[in-house]
């Protein structure tokens, strides 16, 4: 029990700080002044401040952040503040866009590294499920890149199908698992070895990446709606409305944690 609840703790770090860490880096490549990078909310940890930003590790390891500085509202900035063109609020949409779309685009690029460091490994399987890789060694990375492309672009494809069934109504949603499910996942992938628990990290970068780019507001994939309706209407949004729009996207979210972890706990019950 103790290896599982590290080797989840590992896996939900992993994931979140890559993930985080995409924001940040194309963040600060743009000239964005970033005040805050966080893995985790909640009790802070662990803090350190490297430059102009703080980076905290947080108890509640269920998600994180990246803060940039100022005010989220050109409305809100003061306008004799010498650090304001710097601030997200300021910079072009295309700008914005780009550090958005970081977060999700680094889940997918690590699933790929873990995807094509596996091949190079284990060897190209001669099927299409990832966790059954065996199959021989193969000589080059060439076939290892080509194999992890494919395998990436399939699971993408199913994991986006699968997603796209729930909202349609096409799948229960009590099919669906939360932090609980992912747990039990990860007991049963260490006990099975090694290669199934990098497999594990492979799907849930994955899972991480289409998921973040759904269009719920105060996801990456809402923000990004609110860019695009911003560039329909030649301006941002009113702050107020922003503002109510992402609370409620946040109460959607915490909607379906409820309903996901309410999910896990009755398929335990029922065991």
């Amino acid at each position: 029990m103790i290896i599982a609840i590290a080797a989840f703790m590992l896996l939900l770090c992993v994931l979140i700080s890559f993930h985080e860490f995409g924001h940040l880096i194309v963040a600060k490549i743009c000239g964005m002044k970033i005040d805050t990078f966080s893995v985790g909310f909640g009790p802070k940890l662990f803090r350190i401040k490297l430059g102009e930003t703080e980076y905290i590790f947080s108890a509640v390891i269920i998600g994180g952040y990246v803060k940039p500085a100022g005010p989220n509202f050109k409305e809100e900035i003061d306008p004799n503040d010498p650090d304001k063109e710097r601030y997200f609020a300021y910079q072009p949409i295309w700008k914005k866009a780009l550090m958005i779309v970081a977060g999700p685009l680094f889940n997918f690029l690590l699933a790929f590294i873990l995807l094509v460091t596996m091949f190079c490994y284990l060897g190209v399987p001669q099927n299409t499920k990832i966790i059954t890789a065996r199959q021989s060694k193969i000589g080059n990375f060439v076939p290892a890149l080509e194999e992890g492309a494919r395998q990436l672009r399939t699971e993408t494809e199913y994991q986006t199908k699968s997603l796209a069934k729930m909202f349609k109504g096409e799948v229960s949603f009590k099919e669906i698992g939360g932090p609980v499910a992912v747990f039990q996942i990860t007991k049963e992938a260490v006990k099975e070895g090694f290669w199934m628990l990098w497999s594990l990290a492979i799907i849930l970068n994955v899972a991480l990446g289409i998921f973040n780019l759904v269009p719920i507001p105060s996801l990456d994939g809402g923000c990004l709606l609110l860019l695009v309706l911003e560039k329909a209407f030649g301006r941002s949004l009113c702050p107020k409305l922003q503002k109510r729009i992402y609370i409620a996207g946040m109460s959607v979210l915490i909607l379906i944690l409820i309903l996901s972890t309410a999910n896990d706990i009755f398929r335990l019950l029922s065991k």
